[in-house]
């Protein structure tokens, strides 16, 4: 079963894309089995442009298929980058509204027994698709950097953690 990473930030320009994408990269060059998932619905294919990707499928794309309770197979939907694989959990901002934060559990379900990690970069703002990525997590960094408004909402970021009850050693 996978070892699922979450990172996040609580603002933009921290370098959360780029060390997800590195640590993504770091553990398939030790010789692990690496999913990357770009979860960051507020700004699309930052993620693809880094890796060089141009995916065609999304993670939307399987969620449509499990609401219309069509088969699917989540790894038709992977595009395979070098020595990682890469899934979108979205290509374009028109389909933010349509990605179904309640199928995320489904959607990652077959793909856990397929790598030894998923990374998943999980953008910025406390959404419900960020808390359910959260809940499908072994591990949360959070992406600071060292300015006083980042240690406040660092500060922030980890009472909202507690108040959900995810544990503090995550």
């Amino acid at each position: 079963m996978a070892q699922t990473i979450v990172l996040f930030s609580t603002k933009g320009g921290t370098g959360k894309t780029l060390i997800s994408v590195n640590l993504a990269l770091s553990l398939a060059k030790l010789q692990k089995k690496v999913l990357f998932i770009d979860a960051d619905l507020d700004v699309v294919g930052n993620a693809a442009w880094m890796l060089d990707a141009n995916p065609s499928k999304s993670m939307a794309d399987i969620m449509y298929l499990l609401k219309k309770k069509k088969e699917c197979n989540p790894s038709d939907f992977i595009t395979k980058v070098g020595e990682i694989d890469f899934l979108p959990a979205i290509l374009k901002p028109q389909q933010a509204p349509h990605f179904t934060p309640s199928l995320i559990e489904a959607s990652l379900r077959p793909l856990n027994d397929l790598y030894d990690y998923i990374v998943i970069d999980g953008g910025k703002a406390f959404s419900e698709s960020l808390i359910r990525f959260f809940d499908e997590a072994n591990l949360l960094l959070l992406i600071v950097t060292p300015d006083v408004i980042s240690v406040y909402q660092t500060k922030w970021a980890l009472d909202t953690l507690q108040t959900l009850h995810f544990p503090i050693k995550m």
